[in-house]
């Protein structure tokens, strides 16, 4: 409660009444903005980075402090008056309450991430318990069909196995012959992570040198975190040498992959959007593939990915899938991706359902940016 408490004073104040809407965004927009005119949504946050004044004053005067988050929460719904509720936030359980508490919207749920174990055992342990509400979407985004496997064991929701959201704006582009190599980077936290990360991207810069590739670093983190700070001092010689060129993190991530690029990752969720685009991607997870904690279990060793990361494996590896033809590659894509990630461009269904409600789109949304 305290805690709470610190967060809401510290946060920005909304003194007016928020307005109604055809659509309300739960918690962040960044998604949304990218392709939803601003003027058609209200956000409602749940991180105490802003309160609206008036509900929280409407709220308190009709039932007091007793559930007043979850109060809150209802008198926004019913303020905004919303037809669709979406959010991109698909690991919070509080989003699957809401149906109880706002009856007269259709609530979709986006995923937005490559997610693992963690969450469904917090849906297991939420749906132990005797009396709690049941856990509802309308509709639910996923990535691929092992996701809707897990999910469906906990959550009622009908799901469309839509792949990536954002991938999906983005235009695709044939895949020519390699021109370079891009090493996507995970770590964002931890010193024992980076200096994993970083062993292995130390091969690549020597694989790169051999293949005559010219390399670039495509960063996690933005310019002012401080593991890009520190990848910058523990290559700074290197990075002046040029052995390879840093890509700072932006809006326009996803455009680097239309690259003629041999991409490598340990197992990032932008290596998967990759490789759904058919791009050529190998895959070093520092723990198992896709990634910890997932839901099913895989080899420890697949057409593009290793859990053996010798330089002479990795070389290896990389030679072969160099060699493959386009269309072989898309067979051994498809074979071994799709029920992890799908590929949907422009994102049909979620574009149906948001005209449905008439919800208004940014002029380029359709042009894949």
């Amino acid at each position: 409660m305290f805690s709470k408490f610190v967060k809401a004073v510290k946060s920005k104040w909304i003194f007016s009444k928020p307005s109604k809407k055809l659509m309300l965004i739960y918690d962040l927009p960044d998604l949304f903005e990218r392709f939803i005119e601003k003027n058609q949504y209200e956000v409602l946050d749940i991180r105490y980075q802003s309160i609206n004044f008036y509900i929280l004053i409407k709220t308190i005067s009709k039932t007091g402090l007793k559930n007043l988050t979850t109060n809150y929460k209802k008198n926004y719904l019913i303020a905004v008056s919303p037809k669709l509720v979406i959010t991109s936030i698909d690991n919070d359980l509080s989003f699957f309450k809401l149906k109880k508490l706002y009856k007269k919207a259709k609530f979709a749920c986006i995923q937005i991430s490559l997610r693992n174990t963690i969450f469904l055992e917090q849906c297991r342990s939420y749906n132990k318990i005797k009396g709690n509400i049941k856990l509802f979407s309308d509709f639910f985004y996923v990535f691929g069909k092992n996701d809707k496997l897990a999910l469906s064991k906990y959550i009622d929701s009908k799901y469309i196995l839509n792949g990536s959201v954002i991938n999906n704006l983005y235009k695709t582009s044939l895949n020519n012959k390699i021109k370079k190599i891009i090493f996507i980077a995970q770590a964002t936290f931890g010193p024992e992570r980076l200096d994993q990360e970083i062993k292995i991207f130390e091969k690549i810069i020597k694989l790169s040198s051999e293949l005559n590739l010219p390399l670039f670093y495509l960063l996690k983190t933005k310019n002012d975190h401080f593991i890009t700070k520190k990848i910058k001092d523990y290559f700074k010689e290197r990075i002046l040498k040029k052995d390879f060129f840093l890509i700072e993190r932006d809006k326009d991530t996803y455009s680097h992959l239309r690259s003629n690029a041999l991409f490598f990752t340990n197992s990032s969720t932008l290596g998967f959007e990759a490789i759904s685009r058919k791009k050529k991607v190998i895959f070093l997870p520092l723990n198992n593939f896709p990634g910890k904690n997932y839901f099913k279990k895989y080899p420890q060793n697949g057409p593009f990915w290793t859990n053996d990361h010798s330089y002479s494996n990795i070389k290896t590896m990389t030679n072969k899938i160099l060699k493959i033809n386009q269309r072989k590659w898309t067979t051994i894509v498809k074979k071994n991706i799709s029920e992890i990630i799908n590929f949907k461009p422009r994102n049909p269904e979620l574009i149906k359902l948001l005209r449905k409600y008439n919800i208004k789109f940014r002029n380029n949304h359709l042009l894949q940016i």
